[in-house]
């Protein structure tokens, strides 16, 4: 049980540091000012996860959504078979009367 490694989350923060110092950096020399370039690179990072997520959900949505679709269509399909049956109904009675009145 000694052998397995646990999750170290000090590397994690340090890693996040970095890459909030290295961004905000860039933000600097890209004419931020040097007192919001912290803040502005860690809102950066937050709006693009949120569309890394946002996208991932509107795929997952668009994949399974398809599914349900599909099952809707189906009743619909089943609907139309009885309209067809008292349409082709009401066309035979049409005929019936017009050769009834063509024969009177």
């Amino acid at each position: 049980m000694e052998s397995l490694k646990t999750f170290d989350w000090a590397g994690v923060l340090d890693w996040l540091n970095t890459l909030i110092a290295g961004f905000s950096q860039f933000l600097v020399d890209q004419g931020v000012p040097e007192e919001y370039s912290a803040l502005a690179a860690m809102g950066t990072l937050y709006l693009g996860a949120t569309l890394v997520v946002l996208i991932f959900i509107l795929l997952l949505l668009k994949l399974f959504g398809r599914r349900e679709k599909q099952k809707k269509v189906a009743p619909a399909d089943v609907a139309e078979e009885p309209l067809a049956e008292a349409e082709a109904e009401a066309e035979a009675e049409a005929e019936a009367e017009a050769e009834a009145e063509a024969e009177a």
